[in-house]
C-alpha cells in the first residue's frame, strides 16, 4: 500500500512544501526524519499522510 505525503515547513522565510505521492511506510519514517533535521529553529512542520 502507497500513501501520498504532504510536508509543510513554515519559517520566517515563507512556506516550503514538498508532496510526494506514492510513498511506503519506510519513505514516510525517511520523510519525517528529513522534516525534522530541516525544519529551521523557530518554524513548524507539519507532515499530512493521506
Amino acid at each position: 500500500m502507497t500513501y501520498t505525503v504532504s510536508i509543510e515547513i513554515e519559517s520566517a522565510n515563507g512556506t516550503k512544501r514538498r508532496t510526494v505521492r506514492n510513498a511506503t511506510p519506510a519513505h514516510i519514517r525517511h520523510l519525517r526524519n528529513w522534516a525534522r533535521t530541516n525544519t529551521p529553529a523557530g518554524a513548524t512542520a507539519t507532515v499530512t499522510v493521506n
